[in-house]
């Protein structure tokens, strides 16, 4: 006797393609490459007050940041027509279902690989967070003049496990009538206007290690060109359907002029690196 269902698999929840800017896939129906030139504030001069002024003009040497469509992923299955003639399942449709997952995680993947990029970092490898490496990354934030909204903090289990140890975090004496605890299972909303995220995809440097970030959606890109594509054909030499799903995709972290007058070196500082144990 055979169950009505397959037995599901473990998959971990992507999401982190949702923490990106993709305005820019919009600019790829064509070429593999976005140049984002970036824009400098001007300097300003102080001439002696009263005296006849002769102007200095500057010119300001601009970068360009690019996004550039690099990966090409695939995910292939050979399914035998036995195996689709005689299983009482749609052995086609539950394995293409589960293809596009793999892709989607693929993609959440290299998101997060982008984390050990960023300059400013907080937090060690393999202990937990605390209080104090939040309020840092959220001060390192303010300092750059971060836009305030959205802001995201993707965090391993085991990390966000040790802040719901932290009082003022869950406690509806500090969060107001309200609260954050919430009946769909998300232990911690927002922390210091950030939204929380608990990801098993983050990257894992060593075992008990992990990667987290908190940071503005426009430090890191993501494009993907067109949809990820279904490739399907009956071979009659091995009588089986050959499966294949694929996409094309690139990622970036996205460096913007400082604030400095009169330019300098492009910075990163929409976002800090959290060293943490997952």
């Amino acid at each position: 006797l055979w169950a009505d269902e397959l037995l599901q698999q473990i998959q971990h929840e992507t999401m982190l393609e949702d923490t990106t800017q993709r305005k820019y896939e919009k600019m790829l129906r064509f070429g593999d490459t976005v140049n984002m030139p970036r824009k400098s504030n001007p300097a300003v001069t102080s001439p002696s007050f009263g005296d006849a002024v002769s102007a200095t003009y500057s010119e300001i040497t601009e970068g360009v940041q690019t996004l550039t469509i690099t990966v090409h992923d695939y995910s292939a299955m050979d399914i035998g027509d036995i195996a689709e003639f005689q299983s009482k399942y749609s052995v086609r449709e539950s394995y293409h279902e589960s293809m596009g997952y793999s892709l989607a995680r693929t993609r959440d993947v290299a998101i997060s690989t982008l984390y050990q990029n960023l300059s400013q970092v907080q937090g060690a490898l393999g202990s937990p967070l605390n209080d104090s490496h939040l309020l840092d990354a959220w001060r390192q934030l303010a300092s750059a003049s971060t836009p305030k909204s959205p802001r995201y903090l993707p965090i391993s289990p085991r990390a966000l496990a040790s802040l719901m140890q932290i009082d003022k975090f869950i406690n509806q004496l500090y969060l107001g009538t309200t609260g954050q605890m919430l009946k769909d299972g998300v232990p911690i909303r927002q922390i210091y206007g950030a939204q929380v995220m608990e990801t098993n995809l983050l990257r894992v440097p060593s075992t008990g290690q992990a990667e987290a970030a908190m940071y503005h959606k426009d430090q890191f890109a993501l494009a993907v060109q067109g949809m990820p594509d279904t490739i399907l054909h009956h071979d009659p030499t091995t009588l089986s359907w050959k499966m294949i799903v694929h996409q094309f995709y690139g990622t970036a972290e996205i460096n913007r002029a400082p604030e400095t007058l009169g330019g300098g070196t492009a910075v990163d500082t929409w976002g800090v690196l959290l060293r943490t144990h997952g």
